[in-house]
């Protein structure tokens, strides 16, 4: 096969065994301080079952069963988050939730009190209570604060979430697309997601983003998994040179580093697609968290950016009572350094600790 580097252009031969593959990726330090392969393991067993069954989708798409159906589901749900950036995303998400629930419990005295009370703390006075919180709150608004093994926790958390993303998955309508006059390409990063209707301006990639979301996974030069929102039907269709080399160009808009094909002359021309169709290269749209809150605790200073950004400065939201109303929101990014959302997070709790109740 050949493999084509979408920074630099470069063509090279390569084989199966060493395409997109980072050595130890999988490989954490476990309780005990040894070297584990332990996920690594379960994602070879999950593949060895999703290869009958992915090969079944392809010759026969109405002959499988749902038991291969969610199979192939739970391959892809781990799929998309397994590769570099995917564990990198899931770091930061971890990292960005921590920071957050840290920074609350340290925003007061009586927070701190509540959400870090043990024995320890019981036994100190309030004077040295008021001292260790404020050094852990500096040491977590100046980044200093992290998991140590951000990478495990990252692995856990994939594993931990993979069945509920497959269920998703598992009910979306399957349209299993065999190309025709052309070749599907396949890249490191082999899901792509498009979605034309986001419903807000920051909303990223998914699923089910919106009701228009699209997803496409290449299976062979010839076979391509198309996914969107419908009622579980799985259907063949035909695939003409225009829509796959609109396919291709989404997994070349996804690729980290590298696309593959069959041969030189097919990545060669998927790359000169790219740049002859330049607004069918889709690039990810990086996950973000909203964090909804009453309207009048938020800074003045947030909503004038969301102004200049052209943002909403409330969204609709539903409560617990079924009943919708117009909420406050953060926005928080994953890819800010450390210490940024525990700052976002400590200035939340200082207004809300200024309201009424």
């Amino acid at each position: 096969m050949c493999q084509l580097d979408v920074q630099s252009g470069a063509p090279q031969r390569t084989r199966p065994d060493d395409a997109a593959f980072v050595k130890d990726l999988y490989t954490y330090t476990d309780r005990q301080g040894e070297l584990s392969r332990t996920v690594e393991s379960f994602f070879s067993i999950v593949e060895k079952h999703a290869a009958p069954a992915l090969d079944c989708l392809c010759e026969d798409p109405n002959s499988i069963s749902p038991q291969d159906r969610f199979t192939v589901a739970f391959f892809l749900a781990l799929q998309e988050s397994r590769t570099p950036e995917g564990l990198i995303r899931t770091e930061r998400m971890r990292q960005a939730a921590f920071e957050l629930k840290a920074s609350m419990g340290l925003s007061s005295l009586e927070a701190f009190r509540k959400d870090f009370g043990c024995d320890i703390t019981q036994s100190m006075s309030l004077e040295e209570l008021e001292e260790m919180r404020k050094r852990m709150q500096s040491q977590l608004l100046e980044g200093r604060v992290s998991y140590e093994s951000p990478r495990t926790g990252a692995l856990a958390q994939i594993l931990k979430v993979a069945a509920e993303i497959a269920d998703e998955i598992f009910s979306l309508e399957w349209v299993v697309l065999t190309a025709e006059g052309a070749e599907f390409i396949t890249s490191d990063r082999p899901i792509s997601m498009v979605d034309p209707a986001p419903p807000h301006p920051w909303s990223g990639n998914g699923w089910r983003s919106s009701a228009k979301a699209i997803s496409f996974f290449p299976m062979s030069p010839t076979k391509g998994l198309f996914m969107q929102a419908g009622n579980r039907r799985i259907t063949g269709a035909a695939s003409e040179p225009r829509q796959v080399r609109r396919l291709n160009l989404m997994t070349y808009g996804w690729a980290e580093r590298f696309i593959y094909g069959r041969s030189q002359e097919v990545v060669g021309s998927v790359r000169r697609q790219a740049r002859s169709h330049p607004r069918d290269v889709v690039q990810p749209r990086p996950p973000k968290q909203v964090l909804l809150i009453p309207p009048d605790s938020i800074s003045p200073s947030v909503t004038a950016e969301y102004a200049r950004r052209g943002w909403p400065s409330t969204i609709s939201a539903a409560g617990k009572d079924g009943k919708t109303k117009e909420m406050g929101y953060i926005v928080v990014d994953f890819a800010e350094p450390a210490g940024s959302v525990a700052k976002l997070g400590t200035e939340i709790a200082q207004r809300l600790h200024r309201q009424p109740d």
